[in-house]
């Protein structure tokens, strides 16, 4: 399918991106070299929005949608973002996303990269199979986000630099926190049964359900779920 990108140019928006020459000479320093920013932004309501990187992208990308629904085919499977999802694109993986048309997504993002961030996406269990986290509406994720994008916006001197990396490694360990709270929740209803996997329960109970509901009722029951469990549809 032919995609008629637009990459930006929303109404509020916010962007800042890290010459490539201050980075490579960044990652030399031992307080960057495991975690940092490279470019980061807020997309507003942005209607239209449509991203396309057929060869993927260097940098791990992470997309947080605090209003409204997008979407990303990734690993050739189609997968909705909705309000208190975090979108993660491990580096250099083949992707399209965007905005949904009639509820275009307002989302906070960063790209990173440094020698800890594949530690973060296997903590996260992120594949390009499972690009989606469920996290929860804390106002602490958006004060961070602003701290990470506004480190940048300061300027890329070592200071300003150390000063976003250690802001993002501050929100890194907060997306962690929230995730592991909300299968720690699934988890405590299984202890009676044995030990089990509380995602892939989840997402087993779906399977279920999918092969008992008629077409038409599954979008029901798939709106009625909170947001943070609709990605773990099969």
């Amino acid at each position: 399918m032919k995609w008629r990108e637009k990459l930006d140019g929303f109404a509020g928006q916010r962007l800042v991106v890290l010459p490539r020459p201050i980075l490579a000479t960044a990652l030399k320093q031992p307080l960057l070299k495991n975690l940092l920013p490279t470019d980061a932004g807020y997309y507003p309501k942005a209607k239209g929005h449509v991203c396309v990187r057929e060869r993927g992208c260097p940098e791990d990308i992470f997309i947080y949608c605090a209003e409204g629904v997008g979407w990303c085919e990734i690993g050739g499977r189609r997968h909705e973002v909705v309000k208190d999802q975090l979108l993660v694109i491990p580096a250099n993986s083949p992707h399209v996303y965007g905005a949904a048309r009639n509820s275009p997504w307002t989302i906070h993002w960063f790209h990173a990269v440094g020698a800890n961030v594949p530690i973060y996406l296997e903590r996260l269990g992120i594949t390009t199979q499972k690009p989606v986290v469920p996290l929860g509406g804390d106002v602490h994720l958006f004060s961070l986000f602003e701290d990470v994008q506004g480190g940048l916006e300061h300027g890329f001197t070592l200071t300003h630099l150390i000063y976003a990396a250690h802001s993002l490694t501050h929100l890194m360990g907060l997306i962690l926190r929230h995730k592991e709270e909300f299968l720690a929740a699934v988890a405590a209803g299984l202890d009676d049964i044995g030990p089990i996997d509380p995602e892939d329960a989840t997402r087993a109970v779906f399977a279920v359900l999918e092969h008992h509901i008629a077409p038409g009722e599954i979008e029901d029951v798939k709106a009625m779920l909170p947001t943070h469990l609709r990605d773990l549809w099969p």
